[in-house]
């Protein structure tokens, strides 16, 4: 189902032109999706003291970091600089609020990753 959905979503997007860098990296930034998924599954199976939970946790920062954080950050700077060119259809501007307050999601998102990857380098820190 959800390759289904994404194979018509993208051929939809690129075959019409419509919002076709929005797409490309609004979808890039689900690379980090599966590393939430693997996180969860680790802590409710009882291995958050694991190295794998550690390891998950760092390509989860890495991931959200890249492409949520900075591809994101890049991808709505360029849409907005582009404005002339889409910032006279309503419904797009609808698009575009939405998309802004996603990235606001994103942020906060971030920085609690990065508090987590943090009080997990503390634990490992301290002496045992």
């Amino acid at each position: 189902m959800l390759i289904c959905s994404f194979l018509t979503i993208s051929q939809y997007a690129v075959s019409k032109s419509y919002f076709v860098w929005p797409f490309t990296w609004l979808i890039l930034g689900e690379t980090s999706t599966p590393f939430v998924g693997i996180r969860w599954l680790l802590a409710v199976s009882g291995n958050k003291e694991s190295k794998l939970y550690f390891y998950n946790g760092v390509l989860l920062l890495g991931t959200f970091f890249l492409f949520r954080g900075i591809l994101y950050g890049h991808g709505l700077y360029d849409m907005f600089k582009n404005y002339s060119i889409w910032g006279d259809v309503a419904a797009l501007n609808m698009v575009a609020f939405g998309l802004t307050l996603a990235y606001g999601l994103n942020l906060i998102w971030l920085t609690r990753i990065i508090a987590g990857v943090r009080r997990s380098l503390m634990k490992k820190a301290k002496p045992q």
